[in-house]
């Protein structure tokens, strides 16, 4: 059973599509609330359904694989749903993704079997969902080109200064290398030339940010 704040954060989300008092009274009832710890793995192939999630805190990271190498394809923040990371909320084929936690997170999930009632039953979510995948598909697709044509060093600098907190990113080289789909020695070798140039400060799974960034 969902806890009240979290029944009201639901709720909220589906305000917009004017459900009725007893599909709102299935959709608390049905739902519930999951907990997963940093770097746990949530999702491996589409054999894994979760339904319709809603990230109420933390991040998921969903990426791509092959032959030992990584690239994040999207990340979920706090409020943001995922549509893609499972076939039955959609007629649309996915990819096979795979879903990490990142910062403890903790998700809200809408079973796949009421969820898709809900779809056929309320136009305006079926043309919701559709739109969360449009948008995905359309960043996945930048994402792709970013990585084939635009030069290693860029996208670093890019992806550093989007994660700084204060100046200070908590990652390893070799998450770092995953989330932009090249490999821990190439980007340690950035880093530090980077450092050289007195860009940034290397320290032991943190770098510094200097304001030459």
């Amino acid at each position: 059973m969902l806890s009240k704040e979290n029944q009201e954060f639901l709720l909220n989300k589906f305000t917009r599509f004017n459900l009725l008092d007893d599909d709102a009274k299935t959709l608390i009832n049905s739902t519930i609330c999951l907990k997963f710890n940093d770097k746990n793995l949530l999702y491996k192939d589409k054999s894994s359904c979760y339904g319709f999630v809603i990230v109420k805190s933390g991040k998921l990271r969903g990426f791509i694989s092959d032959s030992g190498k990584e690239i994040t394809i999207f990340t979920l923040h706090s409020g943001d749903e995922c549509v893609i990371c499972s076939t039955c909320t959609s007629n649309l084929s996915s990819f096979d993704i795979a879903l990490e936690a990142k910062e403890n997170l903790e998700i809200i999930i809408i079973p796949p079997e009421i969820f898709i009632k809900f779809k056929e039953k309320y136009p305006q979510i079926s043309n919701f969902v559709l739109e969360l995948l449009a948008k995905r598909f359309t960043k996945s697709i930048q994402i792709m080109q970013q990585a084939l044509f635009t030069p290693l060093s860029k996208r670093l600098v890019e992806f550093l200064k989007q994660n700084a907190l204060n100046s200070k990113i908590k990652l390893t080289h070799e998450e770092i290398a995953n989330h932009l789909g090249s490999s821990r020695e190439a980007i340690s070798r950035i880093l530090k030339e980077m450092e050289r140039q007195g860009k940034l400060k290397l320290l032991r799974s943190e770098i510094i940010l200097k304001n030459e960034m």
